[in-house]
Order: C-alpha cells, then sequence, then structure tokens
C-alpha cells in the first residue's frame, strides 16, 4: 500500500533542494524562492493546511495609504476543508505587504490552498510556499486524500513521516533525500522513533545524504545525548556538508558560552568556506536570540574581526553580519568596517557601507561614503544613499549626494535616494520641494509615501501643487485619487487649484472624479469656475456615485443642478 501511494505522487514532486548549508547573509531587494517541494512535504512543514475564501483583509486594499505603510496584511478566510490543523471556520492569515519580501496578496472572493507557517496562533504564509489558487491546487488535494488525512497536525504528521521513514530505505536516491530533508526540516516534531532507522542511514551512506541525516539528528528535540558521538565524528568527516551538518547540530544546543565558543572556533578553522560562514551564523543567531554576556560579546565580536580579513567574500559577508551592533565602537572594529567598505568585492563592499551607519560620521566615513555613491555597482549606490540620509550627520555634500542618486539610471538607487530625502526632509523641511521633481523615478509604493509624507510634514504650496500635478498624471488610478484628493491640504492659489481639479473632474476614473467633486466641495464658491463642468457631471455621468458627488458639491459652492 505504501508503495503504491509513492507511486501515485511520484509524478506530483519537485526537485528537492537540498537544506542550505551556508549561513552568509545578503540584502535581498526582490523576492526570490526556490521551487517548493512537493505537497506531502510541504504540508509536514506547515503548522496548517486548508482550503478557503478570503473575505476581509485588514488594512483594506482601498485604503491605499494603510496598505503601503503596513509591514503586514492579515486575510481572514473562511475554510472549507482543514487539511491539517484544528480550525475553525474562519481563520486570519498573515503575509509581508510588500512584494520584495515574498507576500502572497490573495483576492478577495477566489479560493484558494493555503500552506501555513508560524503557530496556531498566529499563521503566516507568503510566495515561497505551494500557497495557491484552488484552481491550481489539484494535484496537492490528490495527494493528501491518497493518504487519507484531516485534522490534528500531529495525526497528520504521524501518517506523513511513516511514508518519509520507509523513503529512506528507497532504492531512488532523490526520495531517500527528500525525506532526510523533511525530516532535518520538523525535527522538533519527529518521535524517537525516528533516530535508529537516521543513525543507520548516515552509518551506511557518504556525501550529501550522510550529511542530510546529521542534519536531521541534529534537528531532534529534545537532545538525545547519545548522539554526541556521532556528531563528533562527523565533525571530522572528510566531506565538508557532514562537517556543516554537524557543526550546526552542536552549536544549536544549549551550551554554557566556553564550549559554545569552542565549537564555533572549529567551525572557524575549517578549511571549507561554507562552513566558517555557518560559525558565523550561528554566532548572530546567538546574538540575536539569547541573552548575550558582555564578555561573550566581546569574544564574538573579535572572532566576527579576524573573519572580516577571510579570503572568501561569503564568509566575509557572514562576518560583518555577525558583528554585534555596539554603541562604543572599538579602533580595531572601526578599521575592519572601513576596511569592508572599500572591499575589492562589491557584495561586501555594499554590507560594509551600510555598517557604516553604526560609526560617527568623519571626513573619512564621508569620503567613503562620497566614493560609494559614484561606486560602479547599484547595489553599493543604493546602500550609499540608505546611509548618507542619516539624519544625526547631514552635510552640504551628502544631500548634494542623495539628489545625484536620485537622479540615478538605476530605478533601486533611485528609489533608494528617494526615500532617504523624504526621511532627511522630515527634520530639513527646505529637501520637500525638490521631491516633486522625483516622483516620476519613485516605484509606486514610495509614490504613495511621498503623498503620505507630504501630507504630514511639508507646507510649502508650491511644492504640493506640483506632486499633485504629477501624481494625477500616474497611470494608477487610486495615485490619481489621492493625487487630486491632496489638492485639498492647499490654501490660496485658487487659479491653480481650479486647474488640478478641473483635470481631476475629466478622469476616466469614476474614484478619480469623485475625489476632485469633493474637494471641490469643500472650497465651497471659490470652486465657482468649476460650476458648469459639475453641472454635467450632476446630470449625465454613467456612475451614480459621481452624479450624487457633484449635487453635494453644487449644494455645498451655491450653484444650480
Amino acid at each position: 500500500m505504501m508503495s503504491a501511494m509513492r507511486s501515485e505522487f511520484r509524478s506530483l514532486r519537485f526537485a528537492f533542494l537540498l537544506v542550505c548549508l551556508s549561513a552568509s547573509a545578503a540584502t535581498v531587494n526582490a523576492c526570490t524562492c526556490a521551487a517548493p517541494p512537493d505537497p506531502l512535504v510541504s504540508m509536514a512543514r506547515s503548522e496548517a493546511v486548508f482550503t478557503g475564501t478570503p473575505v476581509a483583509c485588514s488594512p483594506s486594499r482601498e485604503d491605499e495609504f494603510a496598505w503601503h505603510r503596513a509591514r503586514q496584511l492579515a486575510f481572514t478566510f473562511l475554510v472549507e476543508t482543514a487539511w491539517k490543523g484544528a480550525l475553525g471556520d474562519t481563520v486570519v492569515v498573515r503575509t509581508e505587504s510588500q512584494a520584495s519580501t515574498c507576500s502572497f496578496l490573495f483576492e478577495l472572493g477566489d479560493p484558494y490552498l493555503v500552506y501555513c507557517y508560524g503557530d496556531p496562533e498566529s499563521l503566516h504564509t507568503g510566495l515561497c510556499t505551494r500557497t495557491r489558487p484552488l484552481g491550481e491546487a489539484g494535484g496537492d488535494t490528490t495527494a493528501f486524500r491518497s493518504i487519507g488525512v484531516t485534522g490534528e497536525p500531529e495525526r497528520v504528521d504521524a501518517r506523513i513521516l511513516d511514508l518519509f521513514i520507509a523513503d529512506l530505505a528507497s532504492l531512488d536516491s532523490t526520495l531517500r533525500k527528500e525525506a532526510l530533508g523533511t525530516l532535518w526540516t520538523i525535527g522538533s516534531r519527529v518521535p524517537s522513533r525516528c533516530v535508529p532507522p537516521l543513525v543507520r542511514h548516515y552509518e551506511l551512506h557518504r556525501g550529501a545524504e550522510r550529511a542530510l541525516a546529521v542534519g536531521a539528528l541534529g534537528s531532534l528535540r529534545p537532545h538525545a545525548p547519545e548522539l554526541d558521538s556521532l556528531f563528533e565524528a562527523a565533525m571530522v568527516d572528510s566531506e565538508a556538508s557532514v562537517r556543516g551538518a554537524a557543526l550546526l547540530a552542536l552549536a544549536r544546543l544549549d551550551l554554557p558560552p566556553d564550549q559554545f565558543l569552542e565549537i564555533i572556533d572549529r567551525g572557524l578553522a575549517d578549511p571549507a568556506a561554507e562552513n566558517r560562514s555557518i560559525a558565523l551564523g550561528r554566532m548572530k543567531y546567538l546574538v540575536d536570540h539569547r541573552a548575550t554576556p558582555d564578555d561573550v560579546r566581546r569574544e564574538i565580536t573579535h572572532r566576527a574581526i579576524v573573519a572580516l580579513r577571510d579570503p572568501n567574500v561569503r564568509v566575509r559577508m557572514s562576518a560583518a553580519w555577525a558583528l554585534p551592533e555596539s554603541e562604543v565602537v572599538s579602533p580595531e572594529e572601526r578599521r575592519a568596517l572601513l576596511g569592508l567598505a572599500r572591499d575589492p568585492a562589491p557584495e561586501a563592499r555594499q554590507i560594509g557601507i551600510g555598517k557604516l551607519r553604526t560609526l560617527a560620521r568623519d571626513e573619512e566615513i564621508q569620503l567613503i561614503l562620497l566614493t560609494a555613491a559614484r561606486d560602479t555597482s547599484e547595489t553599493v549606490r543604493s546602500s550609499a544613499a540608505a546611509t548618507l540620509s542619516d539624519t544625526r550627520s547631514v552635510t552640504d555634500e551628502s544631500i548634494e549626494a542623495l539628489l545625484m542618486l536620485a537622479r540615478d539610471r538605476s530605478a533601486q538607487v533611485s528609489d533608494s535616494a528617494i526615500r532617504g530625502l523624504m526621511q532627511m526632509s522630515e527634520t530639513m523641511p527646505d529637501l520637500c520641494q525638490h521631491l516633486p521633481s522625483f516622483y516620476d523615478r519613485a516605484m509606486e509604493s514610495t509614490r504613495f509615501r511621498m503623498l503620505s509624507h507630504f501630507h504630514d510634514h511639508c507646507f510649502d504650496p508650491p511644492s504640493a501643487l506640483a506632486l499633485s500635478r504629477s501624481a494625477l498624471r500616474d497611470e494608477n488610478a487610486r495615485l490619481r485619487e489621492r493625487g487630486v484628493g491632496f489638492v485639498s491640504i492647499v490654501e490660496g492659489h485658487d487659479s491653480e487649484v481650479m486647474k488640478l481639479l478641473e483635470f481631476g473632474l475629466s478622469d476616466d476614473e469614476p474614484r478619480v472624479r469623485v475625489a476632485a467633486l469633493r474637494v471641490a466641495g469643500r472650497r465651497g464658491d471659490r470652486a465657482g469656475p468649476l460650476v458648469s463642468q459639475i453641472e454635467k457631471l450632476a446630470t449625465s455621468d454613467a456612475q451614480p456615485s459621481v452624479r450624487s458627488a457633484a449635487s453635494e458639491a453644487l449644494r455645498k459652492i451655491g450653484g444650480n443642478r
């Protein structure tokens, strides 16, 4: 029976991406995902899986300002089938708000198959899961039905685990690796009965499969002390991937600081660059997620500084991320960060430039930043824009550099500089006059932020009118709607305001015409020149909402219907 099940959905399997052993980090400017594993692997890794229809979102997509300001969106679903998880009739699932952070933006009213991670009280999903419209999920639901489970996670996981334990004995190496990778990923849920087959797998295999077996054993909770000798043997294995998996296993244990640092030192001395990166990654995890005494932080800082001189660029990048943030920077740390900001590899320079924000700005650092603003690498220039916008150390040269970067040929660099100028204009209002000229160069989310930012921080009427003119030419109707509504904050300048409102009243989108009518009504008799145009809308517009808004505007202006 088990063999027949595997044959039935083997055709559904995607190529399994081996668990990444490198802990190095890099700035990501767009969402990139490996192909998700097959339905049962994904189900095993998920906290909940269900079929349902989103019926509400918070904040509402109609409120574009709140939508783009929010870090996360919360979708409320009507649940049709709970494949895994104790779910009620409705459930709230959160996703990031920006596409660059791999958000999954659901369309209200459309059915989906949703894979959730997190915990039962706070479920999340994203683009890198198998979440998809229900019409594209037939293979997934077929796989679920083939093992006949719905309900509590423990029951679902037990049935799926039986499949993967059986796959450890398969003649197909792809199935074996997929099973090992899944057991590694869900280690905290794997029962102790999985230990003997995993140990046998470690003893019988070499290379990637041995590394995956070590990783799966290392992820088991609670830790089994009888496995310590296996991990120690794996630490001196001839295969770098096996040593890396053992390093991860040992560094995840709740060890006293001196034992933890001893394991880290063994990783930092490993000839394989990827294992040195793993050691640095575990150092960063310790600092970020555990209470770390000052003496341990100093030890970690010293090791990260030494690793910044590593010949491998990925290791240097990992070292930069592992370096603890500190209000007081030692001369040795400062020299290391300045060296990273001048690194020959652009990906390392990018991180180094970003790290300069932690240092007090002086002439040397200012020169490095101004040089980075003209770097041949887009990512370095973008990092320079973000660092130059630090309002603690503003100079005329840094403002000029940001204005130059806002005109950069790269959309990413230009947008970063524009956001930097907005940040600086909160304390330097004179910069507001420059923002409208960069509106067309900004990305859509930044254009929404610019309108909101201007409303809150910029009070220069000519600049506000210029921004409104730009917004009224936008392809996005919601931005045109905001642009014409934005006119309402401008006092005086009636002639220019009337031209903009006239433009809005002629817009193809009803929502823009309604926004223009509301602003006209608020201006009272000063909107007299628009009465004729508004009367036509009140009697002839195809949209009832526009006719109603026009009648209300006429009442406030004093015109006749």
